[in-house]
């Protein structure tokens, strides 16, 4: 996180230094962005105990949870269309005392083109890794245990310019994550969309939003050491809303 926001901030300088050139009529394609916004998860979760294989689908939800979230996203695009692509997403929710403590990173590398001169789509594999933290009843993320799972998916987009300097861009994401200090594998989809605007030609502002669903898959305890109570299909719904500032070049 710090060595990004160095690199943010140093392009930044770079920018600001340099003597103003009008870019292409379809935008720059790299960018480096900062985003800040809010957070809401919401578990759903089978509440029937030992009983699970007698529940018949019933599922329980808990509350809502709310709170801040933060994140930065660097995109490196050459000009024959290689792309390399780096995430880190931060997110604390709490309910009256209790609270979950989301954490991920991303690494991708795929390929970008254009659709005519204003419209980019691109697709990408990246690896992800998953840190999810509990924290209930006054007992922290140490106590409570934490997910930590890494594994891979795909990743792809557009984005397109319309209104004279305003641009619109939708992503989706999908990943299954495992690992040793895991009990659970996980499967994660990501969908998120926004609107912005070029400032300058170098520098944008955006506001969007994002859902994202993380499935329990399969649960270690459960079927490798005969744990009474089976997790899988327990569900954590994410959604966002955000404002992000970005540096094109």
């Amino acid at each position: 996180m710090k060595k990004l926001a160095a690199l943010f901030a140093l392009v930044a300088t770079l920018f600001s230094l340099s003597p103003a050139v009008a870019a292409p009529p379809e935008g720059p394609a790299s960018s480096i962005s900062v985003y800040a916004g809010g957070a809401f998860m919401r578990q759903y979760y089978d509440d029937c105990g030992y009983y699970s294989d007698y529940c018949g689908g019933h599922y329980d939800r808990s509350d809502t949870y709310s709170g801040p979230e933060f994140g930065v996203d660097a995109r490196i695009v050459t000009s024959s269309g290689f792309l390399f692509d780096l995430s880190a997403e931060h997110a604390r929710v709490s309910d009256y005392g209790d609270a979950f403590l989301e954490q991920q990173f991303t690494a991708g590398l795929g390929y970008e083109s254009r659709i005519g001169r204003g419209m980019r789509w691109y697709v990408e594999g990246f690896y992800q890794y998953y840190r999810l933290g509990e924290d209930f009843n006054g007992c922290d993320y140490s106590c409570n245990g934490w997910y930590k799972a890494n594994g891979g998916g795909v990743k792809g987009g557009f984005t397109w310019p319309f209104a004279d300097r305003f641009f619109g861009t939708v992503n989706l994401r999908v990943s299954y994550l495992s690992g040793k200090d895991s009990d659970v594998d996980l499967v994660q989809a990501k969908l998120d969309g926004s609107v912005g605007y070029m400032i300058t030609d170098n520098f944008s502002v955006a506001i969007g939003a994002a859902s994202q669903a993380i499935q329990q898959a399969h649960d270690h305890r459960y079927h490798d050491y005969g744990y009474s109570y089976d997790h899988t299909d327990d569900t954590l719904s994410h959604t966002s809303v955000f404002l992000k500032l970005a540096v094109h070049f």
